[in-house]
């Protein structure tokens, strides 16, 4: 016959509890007694009740409040399907700005980019792109620097930019052969310290974007 108790665990003490012994059933119910005796003082236990999932739950983080997005997004939506077009390889590309270099000149158009920034991602399972993958280009000194998209918003754009989303939709569809657009390109003005949304509804003939939220 087995003996009716259950096997403790020993938990440190906190460094501000010297002289107290802390006890927890290994396969008790979620809400357990934590016993506390001062061994010093020879005091009496006391159990104090600490419901284990509530403190889990405000020491954890939700995975969706911890994802980030960058300043330029895209969504494709497979409309011959009916469903997110997923695995869809896409590009982003700088096309022309106005530089911090070429920020005391009198003039306002946009300068075209001399070294292209080209950021590289693809969709998930909904068909969505939230982030992009860094982009890195060797110097003359034979560093190779990598930038994210933020680091280029924040050091290299001052003011409105042109940037450009390139889709492989032969490669989404299986072939050029499979589709009447190979690969769709869209091009778009960025004003300063806002962000874009660009949904693509995409078919083997046909597909629209516009600005999304």
């Amino acid at each position: 016959m087995e003996p009716c108790w259950k096997p403790k665990l020993e938990l440190a003490p906190p460094e501000s509890c010297s002289g107290q012994r802390y006890t927890a059933a290994a396969d008790g119910p979620s809400s357990f007694p934590i016993v506390g005796r001062d061994l010093a003082a020879g005091g009496k236990e006391e159990a104090v009740s600490v419901d284990a999932p509530s403190r889990q739950r405000e020491t954890q983080v939700q995975p969706a409040k911890m994802a980030t997005k960058d300043r330029i997004t895209c969504h494709i939506l497979d409309t011959s399907k009916g469903q997110p077009a997923r695995s869809v390889h896409v590009k982003l590309e700088l096309l022309s700005s106005t530089s911090s270099t070429s920020s005391s000149s009198t003039t306002t158009e946009p300068n075209t980019i001399q070294s292209t920034k080209v950021f590289e991602s693809q969709t998930d399972e909904d068909g969505r792109i939230k982030t992009w993958l860094p982009y890195s280009s060797a110097l003359s000194s034979g560093e190779v620097p990598v930038y994210t998209l933020e680091d280029v918003f924040v050091n290299d754009i001052k003011g409105p930019s042109r940037w450009m989303l390139r889709f492989d939709t032969a490669g989404y569809f299986g072939g050029e052969d499979k589709t009447f657009f190979p690969e769709v390109t869209v091009v778009f003005r960025v004003e300063e310290g806002q962000t874009y949304h660009v949904p693509l509804l995409l078919a083997p003939y046909s597909y629209s974007t516009y600005r999304g939220s």
